[in-house]
């Protein structure tokens, strides 16, 4: 299973992190105009303020509330619902060393660690590309995430275009269809085709340069 996990890894993330590791000049020209210009919206800058700022302890409650149970730990084999036992004695604990992570500029170690399993899907089990891969993390990793995320999702509205329905609070992919049924109707007497496009592994084949470039 080690092995198994090792070329896991290799195959579909080394490549990547290779082409990440050094960022392009061109791609740093075609994105810095755009960013640049997005930069300048004073409202976009609020975004990002809100994102970033400190937690506290109701958010952090919050949070926990949300962790799903008869989940499997992290390395530190403590499961939600001891974090959800203990909620007010550890928002203290947990607002404490995240505000001290942002102040570092790094987390404790034990953020950055986790346990890497493979759970098969189906077909054949020779076959790696009926494994998917996942991570788990520890407790204290999923509540500031979770945090992050909830603050990202109040402002997605903003600086995400209306074209996105998906994953946007308060929009629905509904209104795309129906848009497209609009569309559909009006040029039914006439030629014209409709492309759908679907990417293997989307989410695997992300160009970390692109992430990072966007975040500073």
């Amino acid at each position: 299973m080690d092995k198994l996990c090792e070329f896991l890894i290799q195959s579909l993330w080394g490549p990547i992190l290779a082409k990440s590791a050094i960022l392009d000049k061109s791609l740093h020209v075609s994105y810095a105009t755009p960013l640049n210009i997005r930069q300048e919206n004073v409202q976009r800058q609020s975004v990002g303020n809100a994102v970033i700022l400190g937690t506290n302890q109701k958010t952090a409650a919050v949070s926990i509330n949300s962790l799903n149970d008869c989940k499997s730990p992290g390395s530190d084999g403590l499961p939600a619902e001891l974090y959800k036992k203990c909620k007010y004695q550890l928002v203290k604990i947990l607002k404490h060393a995240y505000d001290e992570g942002i102040k570092k500029g790094k987390m404790h170690e034990s953020f950055y660690k986790g346990i890497l399993t493979l759970i098969h899907k189906k077909g054949s089990e020779e076959n790696i590309n009926n494994y998917r891969h996942l991570t788990l993390m520890n407790m204290d990793y999923k509540v500031y995430a979770k945090i992050i995320a909830n603050k990202i999702e109040e402002q997605l509205g903003i600086i995400v275009e209306s074209e996105q329905s998906c994953a946007i609070k308060g929009r629905y992919i509904w209104d795309n269809l129906n848009t497209l049924r609009e569309i559909i109707w009006n040029k039914q007497e006439s030629n014209f085709y409709i492309i759908a496009l679907d990417q293997k592994k989307a989410f695997d084949f992300i160009s970390f340069a692109v992430c990072l470039l966007i975040l500073s």
